[in-house]
């Protein structure tokens, strides 16, 4: 059966050597750079369209040697106190009493010697057109309110030696060409921690060699069947320390792909609480390719992480698949403030930016089966995903990111649109699609035994191949594993069985790969004592000659028997008691040469070989539930046991499949 295991290796290795942070130029983990101080003494090439509102308050001590061409148009109102020291040489004879109207136009050269003693109250409205040669010394101390309109061409060479108060509210248009230098991170995990790694599921992993790599050691992977949820195969390891709100970390590895057989691996990484609510920092899934790719993750945790319940978790269901990853380390930050440069992030950083849903939906669900569908989103801060519309027997848990239910021969016909939703700060996503809901084409039949009276066991898949009953088989309408059951006491009387039809289909079913499912529940310990003896094992689904089918013997034991020319395979259950139900399933893989018989949904044993093994010639003989063979004097399997549910695929069903068959829902 699967079950946790837990690996611890005493290993000791050298110190990974490649997967160091760059700090050097531009070749930076794609952080937010530190605050840049304006105070530096860098020189800057930057273009400054700014305004300057604020008031110059200096002082211009220049000379200013422009020319003033402008025109003075003001009013002079000063007195002119001058001294006229012009001499007068005229000779005035006569006495003026009257007004003097003329004007004198002649040049008065004599010398006036006498003294003139009258008064001279007349008005001279003469015009004086001589000239005044006289020089003005007064004092000008009237007010020039005129507007000088001249330019002043001159060029100021004085210093500015005022303060600039006013605030810049220009935008800074120029290009810091400097990359930021970040600190140096605190290591939470790194390659000394490689043996303390715990995984769960259908997968193995070890630690072995590399070479020719900057690192040493790797984890070797090995992953089995198919799942549905990929959480059902993952691998975890521990950080040390606590991880705050608001601080930025990387987390990094290295992967490569040996061998997928759906062509290419895949992974999931999660760093997330490692207990109930399971709140994630970071989802991250990626291909791997076949050679060695380095992987960086930037995040900023949105919650405090307490060391011991914080993991990085890898999930792996993805079907078979070998991988390596090399060394994780988990590097801290701390809290920085700004947004991180484009252009100083190295190429191989994944940044998220944006929010992006990576998965592609299923589009057909099959009756019975359970349908599962998981959203990988790649996102940071981790998205919030919601279901807008779905059907009815659809449930969807947004915790998980996870869709899945059961559809029912009821719901094919019905409209199965889906919606769902993904939102963060970043941006949103979201995705519809149609499910067409169908019954599997490689059921042969499907035989729920639910009946309550009948002479047929009634065929549901759509093929009509309904069973006959024979001999005193008995309904249990109310008493089975889903809904009701029939059962079969026929090692007393030997005829209590239900047997198929024959047609080529059912005939050569064992000829390919194959799948059997039902739910049985023993009435008793089978009393036989010997193997040949008819009630030493009592018959579930049994195709007699050689005998393949499901069966449960003397030994407690349930069994899944397939016959070769040669090769018997039969793997074998635990030892099981009578009286409760279980389900079994047989598995036959013809492509991957294997048998494996199923409990519960369990992997109990697989049996392997090899391709070149002949078919065994089984010829008409019927199917039947309840008996291998009523005319049979030797292992007849007559049977005391209650049958429910049985089906016959003619593929190898998942183990996602046969879980679901078991009721281990997701």
């Amino acid at each position: 059966m699967a079950s946790m295991r837990i690996s611890i290796s005493l290993l000791t290795f050298g110190v990974l050597l490649g997967i160091e942070v760059g700090f050097s130029g531009c070749g930076r983990i794609g952080f937010e750079p530190l605050p840049v101080d304006d105070s530096s003494s860098n020189t800057s090439t930057d273009t400054i369209v700014e305004t300057d509102s604020g008031t110059d308050r200096r002082t211009d001590t220049g000379t200013d040697t422009g020319t003033n061409t402008g025109t003075d148009t003001g009013t002079d109102t000063g007195t002119d106190t001058g001294t006229d020291t012009g001499t007068d040489t005229g000779t005035d004879t006569e006495t003026d009493s009257g007004t003097d109207t003329r004007t004198d136009t002649g040049t008065d050269t004599g010398t006036d010697t006498g003294t003139d003693t009258e008064t001279d109250s007349g008005t001279d409205t003469g015009t004086d057109t001589g000239t005044d040669t006289g020089t003005d010394t007064g004092t000008d101390t009237g007010t020039d309110t005129a507007t000088d309109t001249g330019t002043d061409t001159g060029t100021d060479t004085g210093t500015d030696t005022g303060t600039d108060t006013g605030t810049d509210t220009g935008t800074d248009t120029g290009i810091d060409t400097e990359c930021p230098t970040l600190p140096v991170g605190t290591e939470l995990l790194g390659d000394t921690d490689m043996s303390a790694y715990w995984w769960y599921g259908d997968l193995d992993a070890s630690v072995v060699a590399v070479n020719g790599q900057s690192f040493e050691e790797t984890w070797y992977i090995e992953s089995g069947y198919y799942t549905a949820d990929t959480t059902a195969a993952q691998m975890a390891i521990h950080p040390h320390g606590d991880i705050y709100t608001g601080d930025h970390l990387v987390m990094e590895f290295w992967t490569r792909c040996l061998y997928a057989a759906g062509g290419s691996c895949r992974t999931g990484l999660l760093v997330e609480k490692a207990s109930p609510p399971w709140t994630n920092a970071v989802e991250y899934y990626t291909a791997v390719d076949n050679d060695w790719v380095f992987h960086q993750v930037p995040f900023v945790a949105p919650t405090d992480f307490v060391e011991g319940d914080v993991q990085a978790t890898f999930r792996l269901g993805y079907g078979e698949q070998i991988l390596e990853l090399a060394p994780v380390r988990l590097l801290n930050y701390g809290s920085l403030a700004a947004t991180p440069r484009p252009d100083c992030i190295p190429d191989n950083t994944t940044l998220f930016t944006d929010l992006d849903i990576i998965s592609t939906p299923k589009t057909v669900a099959h009756v019975g089966i359970e349908y599962v569908y998981r959203l990988e989103i790649n996102a940071q801060p981790t998205a919030t995903a919601t279901a807008v519309e779905m059907p009815d027997w659809l449930s969807f848990d947004p915790q998980r990111k996870r869709l899945a239910g059961i559809p029912q021969y009821e719901d094919i016909g019905l409209s199965s649109q889906i919606t769902l939703e993904a939102t963060n700060p970043n941006g949103a996503d979201s995705q519809t699609w149609q499910i067409s809901v169908e019954v599997d084409t490689a059921m042969l039949g499907h035989w729920p035994l639910d009946q309550d009276t009948d002479t047929l066991a009634e065929d549901v898949s759509g093929n009509a191949r309904n069973g006959v009953l024979f001999g005193d088989a008995l309904w249990q309408p109310d008493d089975g594993q889903i809904q009701g059951s029939i059962h079969f006491d026929c090692y007393t009387d030997n005829v209590d069985y239900v047997e198929l039809p024959t047609d080529t289909d059912l005939n050569e079913l064992q000829y390919s790969s194959y799948s059997l499912s039902a739910w049985a529940r023993a009435g008793s310990i089978p009393p036989g004592a010997a193997e040949t003896d008819n009630d030493f094992a009592y018959a579930i689904l049994i195709k007699p000659g050689r005998h393949i089918g499901l069966w449960y013997d003397a030994n407690q034991q349930f069994h899944a028997t397939h016959h070769f020319e040669s090769v018997v395979l039969q793997p074998t259950s635990d030892t099981i008691t009578p009286g409760e139900f279980h389900h079994i399933a047989a598995v036959f893989d013809i492509d991957e040469g294997s048998f494996a018989l199923f409990v519960d949904g369990y992997v109990e044993e697989t049996r392997y070989f090899d391709s070149s093994e002949v078919d065994a010639d089984f010829g008409t003989a019927p199917w039947r539930m309840g008996i291998a063979d009523p005319n049979a004097t030797e292992y007849g399997m007559f049977s005391d046991i209650d049958v429910d549910d049985v089906r016959i695929y003619n593929r190898a069903l998942t183990i996602h499949e046969v879980e679901s068959l078991a009721g281990r829902y997701n």
